[in-house]
């Protein structure tokens, strides 16, 4: 199944963000598609390059044929958990409920979230061989030298192009990937409304949302 394919058949609901997104997550992992020698693959001296070794890795870990679906996800896991800085996101998606939360709430959306994002991307990358990617400009955030905006392009086969843009930080001597945007449609800001929303709405509260996505990921 292609990201193409997958894109046609999510069309309702929040589905749009995703067929619009599908696209430019898996550029980011079709970056470098040759292997490389082992390396540290998240560390980096910029944004750009952060992005281009974590593209290198996720092709490595999930073209790989010979490995079970099971196998390939629990990589894609790992490699989420590397790249994106999950808790930060968490934070952001589930604010102000984040700061109410218990430890026991927060771990166990952390876990759930994080495979709910696993399920979502991992059948994107096939066919991601056939597209291509290109980084636009990099530009700090504020003037800040720890954030920053990595602009890129995806040229597709059918040449449209499709605007993407990056917010990450520096963490430490690597980098962590904030949050996604497609054509001004933000990851970040889609998990927010949809999440903050369902919390509202439920009599449960943040239980009620961390069971609705840990019946999603299982699912």
């Amino acid at each position: 199944m292609t990201a193409l394919t997958i894109a046609k058949r999510e069309s309702s609901g929040w589905g749009w963000f995703w067929a619009r997104l599908a696209l430019p997550v898996l550029a980011a992992a079709v970056l470098l598609s040759s292997l490389a020698q082992p390396r540290p693959a998240l560390s980096a001296a910029d944004p750009a390059s952060f992005l281009e070794r974590y593209g290198d890795r996720a092709i490595s870990l999930l073209s790989d044929g010979s490995r079970s679906e099971a196998e390939r996800g629990g990589d894609f896991r790992q490699l989420l958990s590397e790249g994106f800085d999950l808790e930060s996101i968490s934070a952001f998606v589930l604010t102000p409920y984040w700061r109410q939360a218990s430890e026991d709430q927060r771990q166990r959306f952390l876990a759930a979230f994080q495979s709910v994002l696993a399920n979502r991307f991992l059948p994107l990358f096939q066919g991601a061989k056939s597209e291509s990617f290109a980084i636009e400009s990099t530009r700090s955030i504020g003037g800040r030298d720890d954030l920053f905006s990595v602009e890129t392009v995806l040229l597709g086969d059918n040449g449209r192009r499709v605007k993407t843009s990056w917010r990450i930080k520096r963490s430490g001597e690597s980098f962590r990937i904030l949050d996604v945007s497609v054509e001004g449609a933000s990851m970040a800001h889609t998990f927010r409304d949809e999440y903050r929303a369902y919390v509202r709405r439920s009599d449960q509260g943040i239980d009620g949302l961390i069971e609705q996505l840990e019946r999603r990921s299982a699912g």
